[in-house]
């Protein structure tokens, strides 16, 4: 163990105990040589002392225990220097202290400092224990770390080295330096807290965050990213970039590498990402080069956000423009081919009525008029599709209607499927037209009977459902509340995506050439949106496929009601009438059977026309028969014009393709309606109704084919 102090040397340079042994010979000498000499006695014990003295000091200057005062230069030295020193005994006391220890605890004046115990300096007394420990068993500590607490009661952190030594009694004591270490302390806390911070933002963020050192190797990726890749983080680590980009995407990536010391501010474009079972993830890349002190590329930091729910969102909404843009289409093609169909379906009857009965020529008429009526059809699918087709819907019972088709299912399908039904009861109405509700039914179970050639199952459910928000973010047009879900499933080979992305577009077909139209599909999507529901499809290759139709339940008011029976055929009469049709042969068509019906008829062009032979004042019809689309003004707005200036008259509107908004005023005023294409019975028929009927009462009329 050392020393506490070696004896300094004193001004002179002379050792201090040489001090002590001269002033101990003076008396000697003066006893011996100072007149008058002292008694031998005296002399004898003078001497006695002197050497006694000079061996005593001598011995302990050589020893380093004499304690006499310290060389000045090593007090200020002492007091000088920048960190807190001080002395104090294993017990507790604090022998000695210098100035700065005294600042640095607060403490008014060093006598105060002396005055508390050593372990009252600690925020936790067993501090000093720790280090005594130490010390105890190696002889110094160093660099111990704790708090401290100062004068007024505040803590601050300090560091101390300690070192145990020898008084000069042989009692041990301790030399201590202390430094106030708070500053740097909250700085590294601070440090510590925030690299903390950053670390549980970077694992927990809900987005994919990486760390990529400037050649494209990963160098810390989160729990996001990992699962988004489908990557434990230990194989990521192993990885590049680019070993995990797109190949249509590796190029890019691989150019912003290369550059990137020579660009500034973040990157950012959409690329995709492969995941480790190989399928493609679609993100939304933002990157930016962290750069080191001395401007060089340190690592690049970037946030990976997956938008793949996005990209199907789009996906819907492309397939939804594309399905409108075709229906758009479709409604106005179908216009026009509708008056082309009517008036080859017309005049063939009226060739057929000319004929006799055993004429062989009828037969030809006869497949006229049949290739017309599956023209027919086809335009009324068009329009359905469109969703431009005139509708009845009506509230009807679910179960009533499939239960129903049963039996028409049961032969469409044949006896190698099975049909299993789960018909939930109790369930509420729905409103649609019931008609069409039938059609979507048979389209899915024909397309289900297509695809199960061998036999399996087709499985028809009803349920009551609960749409929420999370299912109105998947499928875009839906909407939340209570729906009726019918299920349709089947066994069958099932669908791969690239066909499954494509089967509700129109003329879409993997039949052969003479198996469909493609138009099945379409219009089951299209009566579905129309009665405000909602379809959804899956399917695998192998694993048969299932539709479920939402239908917006009505809760209220409930009741299954059957489809509308056909008028029955009427004779024709005299009346007058006013017939305004833009289509040539429409118009001449309708003219003539009308007048074959007994009618006296005033044929019109247009709007204009109609109005000015009113006006005129020779002609005051029982019936307006008007087409709806015509050029300049429509018959909807002429109508309503002729019905002000008129209130009895009664009006019939002929139409291709009946709109929700036209549809609803007519209707407002009692307006009788015949779809396009018509039959001469299905015109004469409507014509007869509508003069029976009062104004007011006047209500659709269906067209037969």
């Amino acid at each position: 163990m050392t020393r506490r102090f070696p004896l300094p040397p004193s001004r002179a340079g002379i050792p201090a105990c040489v001090w002590f042994t001269g002033l101990a010979l003076i008396p000697a000498l003066v006893s011996t040589v100072w007149p008058p000499v002292s008694p031998l006695p005296v002399q004898v014990t003078t001497w006695a002392l002197a050497i006694g003295i000079a061996a005593f000091t001598g011995n302990r200057w050589l020893k380093g225990q004499l304690s006499c005062p310290a060389d000045p230069r090593v007090r200020d030295l002492f007091e000088g220097v920048p960190i807190g020193l001080y002395r104090s005994t294993p017990e507790g006391q604090i022998l000695d202290a210098n100035r700065n220890l005294v600042e640095l605890l607060g403490y008014p004046n060093r006598g105060t400092l002396l005055a508390t115990a050593a372990m009252r300096l600690y925020a936790d007394p067993a501090d000093r224990e720790r280090w005594k420990a130490v010390v105890r068993e190696k002889g110094e500590v160093r660099a111990f770390e704790a708090r401290m607490r100062r004068h007024s009661g505040g803590v601050i952190w300090a560091r101390q080295s300690v070192r145990a030594v020898l008084d000069a009694e042989g009692r041990i004591e301790y030399e201590g330096a202390i430094e106030d270490i708070t500053e740097r302390t909250s700085a590294e806390r601070a440090l510590r807290v925030s690299e903390e911070r950053y670390g549980a933002a970077f694992e927990q963020a809900a987005i994919g965050l990486a760390e990529v050192s400037p050649a494209g190797r990963f160098l810390r990726v989160n729990r996001y990213l990992c699962e988004r890749l489908g990557y434990a983080e230990a194989e990521l680590l192993q990885m590049t970039v680019i070993e995990v980009t797109h190949p249509e995407d590796v190029s890019a990536t691989q150019d912003y590498l290369d550059r990137a010391g020579e660009t500034s501010g973040p990157y950012r474009r959409e690329k995709r990402y492969l995941k480790k079972d190989g399928t493609p993830l679609w993100s939304l890349m933002t990157t930016s080069l962290v750069r080191t002190p001395d401007g060089g590329p340190a690592f690049f930091i970037t946030v990976i956000e997956d938008l793949s729910e996005r990209k199907r969102l789009e996906a819907q909404l492309l397939h939804a423009q594309k399905l409108e843009a075709v229906g758009q289409l479709a409604g106005g093609v179908a216009h026009d081919f509708s008056n082309l169909i009517g008036a080859i379906q017309g005049y063939a009857q009226l060739v057929e009525r000319t004929l006799a009965p055993e004429d062989p020529r009828r037969a030809d008429i006869g497949e006229i008029r049949k290739a017309g009526q599956r023209a027919a059809g086809l335009i009324h699918q068009l329009l359905t599709f469109a969703r431009r087709q005139e509708t009845q819907p009506q509230l009807v019972d679910v179960n009533g209607l499939v239960t129903n088709l049963g039996r028409l299912v049961t032969r469409v399908l044949g006896s190698d499927i099975k049909v299993s039904w789960g018909l939930t009861e109790d369930l509420p109405a729905i409103k649609v037209d019931p008609g069409q509700f039938e059609q979507v039914i048979l389209n899915l179970a024909i397309n289900a009977r297509d695809a199960m050639p061998e036999g399996g199952t087709l499985g028809i459910e009803t349920s009551l459902v609960q749409v929420d928000q999370s299912h109105v973010n998947r499928q875009r047009g839906s909407r939340p509340g209570p729906h009726v879900m019918v299920t349709v499933s089947d066994t069958g080979t099932g669908m791969p995506r690239e066909v499954l992305d494509r089967i509700f577009e129109p003329f879409f077909t993997t039949k052969g050439p003479d198996r469909g139209t493609g138009l099945g599909l379409a219009i089951c999507y299209g009566i579905v949106k129309q009665a405000g529901g909602n379809i959804w499809v899956y399917s695998e290759p192998g694993h048969g496929t299932t539709f479920r139709l939402y239908f917006p339940a009505v809760l209220e008011g409930a009741g299954a009601l059957s489809l509308p029976e056909s008028d029955p055929a009427l004779p024709g009469g005299t009346e007058r009438l006013l017939l305004v049709e833009d289509d040539p042969q429409m118009r001449a068509l309708a003219l003539r059977v009308l007048s074959d019906c007994g009618y006296d008829v005033t044929a019109a062009p247009d709007a204009e026309t109609a109005m000015a032979e009113l006006a005129s004042g020779g002609l005051d019809p029982a019936l307006l028969v008007t087409d709806l689309i015509l050029p300049g003004v429509t018959g909807l707005q002429m109508a309503q014009a002729l019905r002000a200036e008129k209130p009895g008259l009664r009006v019939l509107c002929m139409t291709g393709q009946a709109d929700r908004v036209s549809s609803s005023s007519r209707r407002q005023q009692g307006f009788g309606l015949i779809e396009k294409p018509f039959t001469a019975q299905t015109l004469a028929q409507a014509v007869r109704d509508a003069l029976d009927q009062q104004p007011s009462a006047i209500s659709d009329q269906p067209s037969a084919n």
